[in-house]
């Protein structure tokens, strides 16, 4: 059976993202009291941003590494993370689909 998930590099995901209409991202509210690195939060820590892939795509620098981005339908996902595969020496990225994912649970 077919995993409704899939590892995928930063820049594939950055790629599909780029390609999306309107999406939504947002950000693990959490992760703001551990982070010090002055000036990192550029948006409140429970805002939603609702914007066109391409432009997320091209000022990703802007926001948290660790980001959700979907559209409204949530028909998909992509996480985009700060961890890193220490074999491959990139980011870890993962992209879901819904409909692999309802497939699964589906008796």
């Amino acid at each position: 059976m077919r995993k409704p998930y899939a590892i995928v590099s930063l820049r594939d995901a950055v790629g599909r993202i780029q390609r999306q209409g309107e999406v939504v991202v947002f950000w693990d509210i959490h992760s703001k009291e551990r982070i010090f690195v002055p000036d990192y939060w550029k948006f409140p820590k429970d805002a939603v941003l609702q914007l066109s892939g391409k432009l997320l795509a091209g000022n990703l620098g802007y926001l948290p590494e660790d980001l959700y981005i979907c559209d409204n339908s949530f028909a998909w996902a992509d996480i985009l993370t700060h961890e890193e595969d220490h074999q491959r020496h990139e980011r870890i990225c993962v992209e879901i689909r819904r409909a692999a994912a309802e497939a699964q649970c589906t008796p």
